[in-house]
Parts: structure tokens; sequence; C-alpha cells
């Protein structure tokens, strides 16, 4: 891919979408943003539906997808009717996903490799796929733009969002089955601030060149770049517990 066109800078920040913008009106690649939302979750149950200041929690990732203004076309994949109502009133596709794809042993990566299928079949050919967890309603637009432009500067690097760890990843580790601990740094002294940063991935956002998802079947490929994402923002909603910090930031930081 060529990418001479690309922007200074491999983060873009808030307030600086223009720039990237800009940098894309001469040979874009084509961008495929991908959203799966099974019906039958478990944990919560429905999660995808879940309502975040009265709006469906898929909802927050579509416009975020949206206002990203880099998406050539949105797909939504689902199974379930309620879920593929929710994204009626917006610009992206609707694909209703076979049962086999929304089962609790089908993987991400079937439903990916699915929707470019059925999108080649109809002639769509895009160069770029971008996976957006429709369980991270705090992702912003702004971090699907930022996670793009490390992409394109990377040569076709695959990308994976993350967040800095909670807690130094020295006091992570093991215990076994009869109760010893292990892998933990818990002797040193040093204090929690004094470790370098350690990150985790946050299931915000996965980036990938078309053809190397096809042949690798994966977003690890090589040598991966990470996009460094706030905390604040990277929120995966897995439990009842996840959905009312979303809520609280949302009220505290969003305008209540």
């Amino acid at each position: 891919m060529n990418t001479g066109w690309i922007s200074d800078g491999w983060k873009i920040l808030s307030g600086h979408k223009v720039k990237l913008m800009e940098s894309l009106k001469t040979d874009k690649p084509r961008i495929l943003m991908v959203i799966p939302a099974r019906g039958g979750s478990k944990r919560p149950p429905r999660k995808n539906v879940l309502p975040l200041r009265g709006r469906p929690l898929i909802e927050w990732t579509i416009e975020a997808a949206i206002d990203s203004g880099l998406a050539d076309r949105i797909v939504i994949s689902s199974d379930d009717e309620e879920i593929l109502s929710v994204s009626a009133g917006y610009d992206v596709v609707q694909m209703r996903r076979d049962a086999a794809l929304a089962s609790d042993t089908a993987s991400t990566t079937d439903v990916l490799l699915d929707v470019i299928q059925r999108l080649e079949a109809e002639g769509e050919l895009y160069d770029v796929v971008v996976l957006l967890q429709a369980t991270s309603p705090l992702r912003e637009a702004d971090d699907i733009s930022g996670a793009i432009e490390v992409y394109l500067a990377g040569q076709g690097a695959c990308v994976v969002s993350v967040c800095e760890s909670d807690h130094p990843i020295e006091w992570c580790g093991h215990v076994t089955g009869d109760g010893r601990l292990e892998g933990f740094d818990a002797v040193s002294g040093i204090r929690s601030q004094d470790f370098n940063p350690s990150y985790r991935l946050n299931g915000a956002i996965y980036i990938s060149g078309v053809e190397s998802f096809k042949k690798h079947k994966s977003f690890y490929v090589g040598d991966v770049l990470a996009y460094i994402m706030d905390r604040e923002n990277s929120i995966d909603v897995d439990t009842e517990i996840d959905l009312l910090i979303c809520k609280v930031l949302v009220d505290k930081f969003r305008g209540g």
C-alpha cells in the first residue's frame, strides 16, 4: 500500500481530526468497519442493547464509527432483530448472520471473515478491516481515527488498542492449587509509581489489512502496534458493574 500521503505523527489527538482528513484526500485505502453483536450474550444477558443514558449500548459504537469520518462501509453483523433494528436509522449495512455464527462457540474471526466474504461476493473490496466491539461504548471517534493513523503510518502492521494497567504488571501473578503465590514481585519494596508503565488490551479497536486478516485469521501478526487509549474510555462491558462504571463516567464527563 502506498503510504506516502500519511500526515506527520502517529497518534491523532482530540481536535486534530482535520489533519488526518486532509491527508486522506488522495490515495485513500478503502476502510471497512465491522461491529459484531449477537443477541445471545450471557454476561450480562443481551448486553449489546442494554441502556446507557437511554440509548442501546451498541448505538454508542455505531455513532463513534460514523463520526470518525473514515469508514467506506460500516457493517453491523448480528443474528438478532432488535440489535439490527437499532442500526436501522443509521447509514450502515445490517448483515444478518447465520445461527452457526451466533453460538457461544462462534469466534469473532469467523464473523469477520463471513462479512468480508459476503461483501466480496457482491463486488465490494476493501483494503483495511477495523473491528469495533459494541461492548466498548466509551471509545470515541478520535480513538478510531487515531488508531487508523497509527496503522497507516505503520506500513500495514496490525494495530490493537490498549490502555495503561491499573497496577504494575510486577504485582500480577498466579495462585497455585495449594494456595501459594507465584510470579509476584512483592518483596522488592518498589513503590507502584516507580515501576515502568504496563499496558493491557482493552478490546475496543483492532485493525488489519484485509488480505493479511484473510490469510492469518488474526490481528496478532508480526510486530503489532499499540494505540494507547485513556483508561476512562477503555471500559469493556462484561458485567453489570462495568455498565454501572460506564454510567458514572458518562454522567461525570459527558454531560449527565
